[in-house]
C-alpha cells in the first residue's frame, strides 16, 4: 500500500498510559513505514530523472536532425510534455512527503528530548529533597549528641561537686566531735603514757548485796543451816535488822508465855535453831 502525504499528515499515535508522549512501538512502525515509502520514491525518482535524460537527450538528436512535419498525436498532446508533467508531480510529492517526515521526526525528538529533560529535573529535584532531609537528620543527631554530652559533663561535675561537699562534712564533723578518754580498768597498769604524779585511780567498791527482808515476814532458814556468815569488810548498818527485835507477847501477856524468859530476836538474815523449852521453876 503505497504511502501518500495524507497519511503522513493525518497519521494519529496512542498515547501512553504510564509514560508521557506516543507509543515508541507505533511510531517505530510508522518510520519504518516512512522509510520504506521514502526509499521507494527515491528509486522512482531516479528512474524518472534517467527517463527524463534520455528523453532530453533524444528531443536534442531530434531538433538536429531537420525536422519534418509530423502529424500531431491524437488527444492534441504532446508525450513528452506529458511524462515531463508526471515527473514534476512526483517530485514535488516526494519533496513534500520528504519534508512532513522530517518535521514529524523533529516534533518526536523534541518532545522526546523534553521529556527527558523534564524527567532528569525531577530525578535531580528528589536527589536534592533527599539529601536535605537526610543532611537535616544528620544535623539534628549531632546536635542531640552534643546536648547528651553537655548533659553529662555537668552531671559529672554537679555529682563531684555534692560528693566534695559530702567528704568537707564529714571531715568537719569528725574534727568537731571530742575524744572520749577511755576508764582504765581496776588493778591494771598505769600505761606508758600515764603520768607518773597523777592521783591513782581508787579502786571500784564490792557491789552491795541485798538485804534480806526483817521481822515477822523474815524467810525461815532451812532446818539444820547455821548462822550465815557476814561479808568481810560489812557492817550491819545502824536500825537495820541486825538490831534486836522486841519480845512478842506470849499466851496471858507474858512474853513467850507466862513466866518465860524474855527472847532476844536473831539478828536479820540469821536463824537460832531453838531446843526444847524449860519450863518456869516457882519458889
Amino acid at each position: 500500500m503505497p504511502l501518500t502525504a495524507e497519511d503522513v499528515r493525518n497519521k494519529q499515535f496512542t498515547r501512553s498510559r504510564l509514560r508521557g508522549g506516543y507509543d515508541e512501538a507505533e511510531v517505530d512502525d510508522f518510520l519504518d513505514q516512512v522509510e520504506a515509502e521514502l526509499g521507494r520514491l527515491h528509486r522512482e525518482n531516479a528512474d524518472l530523472r534517467a527517463r527524463l535524460a534520455a528523453a532530453e537527450q533524444a528531443l536534442k538528436q531530434a531538433e538536429a536532425r531537420p525536422s519534418a512535419p509530423s502529424a500531431p498525436a491524437p488527444g492534441g498532446e504532446n508525450p513528452q510534455e506529458a511524462a515531463i508533467r508526471v515527473l514534476a508531480a512526483a517530485q514535488r510529492t516526494a519533496d513534500e512527503m520528504i519534508a512532513e517526515a522530517k518535521r514529524e521526526a523533529d516534533r518526536l525528538m523534541g518532545e522526546a528530548r523534553s521529556r527527558i529533560e523534564q524527567l532528569e529535573r525531577e530525578t535531580q529535584e528528589k536527589h536534592r529533597a533527599v539529601v536535605g532531609n537526610l543532611d537535616a537528620e544528620r544535623e539534628r543527631l549531632e546536635r542531640k549528641v552534643e546536648e547528651l554530652r553537655a548533659f553529662e559533663r555537668e552531671y559529672r561535675a554537679r555529682l563531684k561537686a555534692y560528693l566534695e561537699n559530702q567528704l568537707r562534712d564529714l571531715e568537719g564533723r569528725g574534727a568537731d566531735t571530742p575524744v572520749r578518754p577511755s576508764a582504765p580498768s581496776v588493778g591494771a597498769p598505769p600505761g606508758p603514757g600515764a603520768s607518773s604524779g597523777a592521783p591513782p585511780v581508787p579502786p571500784l567498791a564490792p557491789p552491795a548485796q541485798p538485804r534480806p527482808p526483817s521481822g515477822p515476814f523474815a524467810p525461815a532458814a532451812p532446818p539444820g543451816a547455821g548462822p550465815s556468815p557476814t561479808p568481810p569488810g560489812v557492817s550491819p548498818s545502824p536500825g537495820s535488822g541486825a538490831a534486836a527485835a522486841p519480845p512478842s507477847p506470849g499466851i496471858g501477856g507474858h512474853p513467850e508465855g507466862p513466866g518465860g524468859p524474855v527472847r532476844q530476836a536473831p539478828p536479820s538474815g540469821f536463824e537460832v535453831e531453838e531446843g526444847p523449852e524449860i519450863p518456869p521453876t516457882h519458889g
